[in-house]
């Protein structure tokens, strides 16, 4: 298994100025293992919209090189995740691994 890190969005409530609830969505990460077996594709990926840089201040750099991987298999969760790993750190990641 691959211990990797996962990006996902999530909705956290944030207190304005004039003591008002608001729900905002940001970016956050969680630990995640990953069976290289499952790994239908790998692409490298860069957060592009304004949207989602706004979504990433304070977590990552939107700068940064991240991987989105495919994943096959029967789940209730989305078949796409993007890491937080660049592209070209997951090849080396996964020939390690596949020795």
């Amino acid at each position: 298994m691959l211990n990797v890190k996962e990006i996902f969005q999530e909705t956290v409530r944030t207190e304005t100025s004039h003591h008002r609830m608001v729900l905002k969505k940001v970016y956050s990460s969680r630990d995640c293992l990953v069976n290289p077996d499952y790994i239908v594709a790998a692409y490298p990926y860069k957060f592009s919209s304004s949207t989602d840089k706004d979504m990433l201040k304070g977590f990552a750099d939107a700068d940064d090189d991240f991987t989105r991987i495919i994943i096959d298999g029967n789940s209730f969760r989305s078949s796409e995740m993007i890491l937080m790993i660049s592209y070209y750190d997951f090849q080396k990641l996964v020939k390690k691994f596949k020795g």
